[in-house]
């Protein structure tokens, strides 16, 4: 769980808590080039690099996990893929690592994924925008390679 603790200590340590991200998580507010609404801008270019590979996905497709204590918790992925074995690949884009709340919540995210057996370099890809809120498109079409090489 090492770099699940590095990002979120990453976060922290230039934290600025904004009151707008609540409301923010209840709305799609962005439109990628093939009309679907999505939260946030660097989504919207994941979307627009999976549709010219040609990338079947589905966003935010709801997941039921296990807590430790045996509840089920519904979480969604960012965006969800199928291999040509059926099984199911995640992708995670964090980008509001400045703000603690939002950063607490990808921490909890990580940890609950990696207690259900869905973890990086194995079945879960994870990006994010810098603390300053750049993203690198680099490295967001690095993934886009990677997972295409997987499906």
């Amino acid at each position: 769980y090492q770099w699940a603790n590095d990002l979120i200590k990453k976060a922290y340590a230039t934290s600025v808590v904004q009151q707008s991200l609540v409301e923010f998580e209840e709305m799609a507010m962005h439109t990628a080039a093939n009309g679907l609404n999505v939260r946030s801008k660097s989504e919207a270019l994941i979307v627009d690099r999976l549709v010219i590979e040609g990338i079947d996905f589905e966003y935010e497709k709801g997941l039921v996990l296990k807590e430790y204590d045996g509840r089920d918790r519904r979480v969604l992925p960012d965006f969800t893929f199928k291999d040509s074995m059926g099984r199911e690949l995640y992708w995670e884009h964090f980008g509001l690592l400045k703000d603690t709340v939002y950063s607490q919540k990808a921490y909890e995210k990580l940890i609950l994924y990696a207690k259900n057996g869905i973890l990086p370099g194995t079945n879960l890809f994870i990006t994010a925008d810098s603390i300053d809120g750049g993203i690198d498109v680099g490295a967001i079409y690095n993934t886009v390679r990677l997972l295409k090489g997987m499906l």
